[in-house]
């Protein structure tokens, strides 16, 4: 597989003197706002200490790991916002880095150091997760917190462990971002540090979608192949329409308009193997229930349903699993919501000029 490797001129009147003390104390403001932000930048955008013993603690099957940079610009902390649903702090803005973490090679996971803002100082937490974007482990590297203890705690990892961002979300309340107390095993006077540490890990996930847009989704795609086509010598990108006759040819063969699936989710690449034949596709979609959840689903090159892995490891993931091995006719004549879903995204694809016979 490749490597992807501002003060505007003002006068105060004609009185020189009024002029330059009050240009002399704007220019102090302009020192002290500047010192202001770099150091809200550098409260967020922490560095990983001691990346190649912490990387290895939390990933002991890794065999290596690419450090990258990203940034929440303008463009991408609207598209954050819109996701969680809150503005985020100056602070959460500008260039961090993230490490990916890889086993020969290929990309297993991801870890992401943040400071965080709390009850009485900052708390540098460091958080790894998987390529489903969900935590794996989080720690605390530094804290001057006095209830920093909670945050190494067993009750505490069983809180955060296996949630993705949206799953995240829900420990807390919408409005105040204060935990939900009646999901916690933790002490009442450790409440308001954990809602920090929690909505750390809401950002981090968003934030690394959003600010390393490119590089984590190439990634977890590089992740992802390698898992259901071990064989795959290399990844392309077929042509895909995107427009609304796609989304009406798809109607027509599916005798119904697309409800389970978001058709703007939908991404696909192709496994190729080492004398160029295709292996597979690989199909990344969002299936629309109260929370959406994330599907990668692997086709055979026939189109046949060959594996799903999702997040939701329950229903959702034994609804789907049962329909291995089905082609896109059978998926269609099929009642389930979990059939329904993968053959709407299956005849986006196809109407889009996906090959998939």
């Amino acid at each position: 597989m490749p490597k992807r490797t501002w003060p505007l001129p003002f006068r105060y009147g004609s009185d020189p003197d009024l002029n330059k003390t009050m240009a002399q104390k704007r220019l102090a403001l302009v020192f002290a706002a500047a010192l202001f932000v770099g150091n809200g930048v550098e409260a967020s955008n922490c560095a990983l200490r001691n990346p190649q013993r912490q990387i290895y603690e939390l990933f002991p099957e890794a065999t290596n790991y690419r450090t990258v940079s990203g940034n929440v610009d303008i463009a991408a902390k609207r598209r954050i916002e819109a996701q969680i649903g809150r503005e985020l702090e100056f602070s959460d803005l500008g260039k961090s880095t993230v490490c990916i973490v890889l086993k020969e090679n290929v990309p297993i996971g991801f870890v992401h150091a943040r400071a965080e803002v709390g009850v009485r100082g900052t708390t540098e937490l460091v958080w790894a997760l998987d390529l489903n974007m969900r935590v794996l482990q989080t720690r605390v590297q530094r804290s001057r917190e006095r209830h920093a203890d909670v945050l190494r705690s067993e009750a505490f990892s069983r809180l955060l462990v296996g949630r993705d961002w949206l799953s995240l979300r829900d420990l807390l309340d919408t409005e105040t971002l204060a935990l939900e107390a009646d999901s916690l095993e933790l002490p009442e006077h450790s409440h308001a540090l954990a809602a920090v540490a929690v909505y750390s890990g809401v950002k981090t996930t968003v934030i690394l979608e959003c600010g390393f847009a490119n590089i984590v989704w190439t990634a977890r795609v590089e992740g992802h192949v390698a898992r259901f086509f071990p064989d795959a010598k290399d990844i392309t990108v077929p042509p895909r329409a995107v427009d609304e006759a796609t989304r009406t040819r798809a109607q027509e063969w599916l005798g119904w308009a697309p409800v389970e699936v978001d058709p703007d989710s939908v991404k696909v690449v192709r496994a190729v193997g080492k004398a160029g034949e295709s292996l597979g596709l690989l199909v990344h979609a969002h299936w629309r229930r109260s929370d959406p959840i994330e599907l990668w689903i692997a086709l055979q090159p026939d189109g046949h349903l060959d594996e799903v892995l999702s997040w939701d490891e329950g229903e959702a993931h034994e609804d789907l699993a049962a329909l291995q091995g089905l082609s896109m006719d059978e998926l269609r004549d099929r009642k389930e919501p979990a059939a329904r879903f993968v053959a709407e995204v299956l005849a986006l694809l196809r109407s889009g000029g996906v090959g998939l016979d």
